[in-house]
């Protein structure tokens, strides 16, 4: 299975307002707001998500189209910290999960977080835009 859609939770969602936000906002068009089932965890100063298809708790992220799939991907692999042929040693990986966006279900890639979450702090409200550090 392929597709062009990508689904962001963190550093790359738009309003993060970042050069790596930039960097995906010019090569994609953003669809809107969807909803992953799944956990966030804050595990330093970024975040990362869990996917889980039984998980009551949903990841609140942007949907985005790429224009340009293989060299974006090229990048945003390198920034996740993703290395496609040694996943065992990625901090990410990058998968195709179901991801609820308006009244439809749309196969998108995205970065779930790929090592140990035990003792991170878990995001109770999905959304890292409005997790605030110092309230938790």
């Amino acid at each position: 299975m392929d597709t062009d859609y990508l689904f962001v939770y963190g550093s790359l969602l738009k309003q993060a307002n970042n050069i790596m936000s930039a960097y995906l906002s010019g090569r994609s068009e953003l669809l809107g707001e969807g909803l992953m089932e799944g956990k966030l965890f804050m595990i330093d100063y970024y975040p990362g998500a869990i996917y889980s298809s039984d998980s009551i708790q949903k990841v609140r992220g942007d949907v985005y189209k790429l224009n340009e799939k293989d060299s974006t991907f090229q990048v945003l692999d390198n920034y996740e910290d993703f290395i496609p042929g040694d996943p065992e040693n990625s901090a990410f990986i990058r998968k195709i999960v179901p991801i609820q966006y308006e009244d439809q279900v749309l196969h998108c890639w995205v970065y779930l977080y790929n090592q140990d979450y035990s003792t991170y702090q878990i995001i109770p409200s999905g959304d890292y835009l409005r997790f605030d550090v110092n309230q938790h």
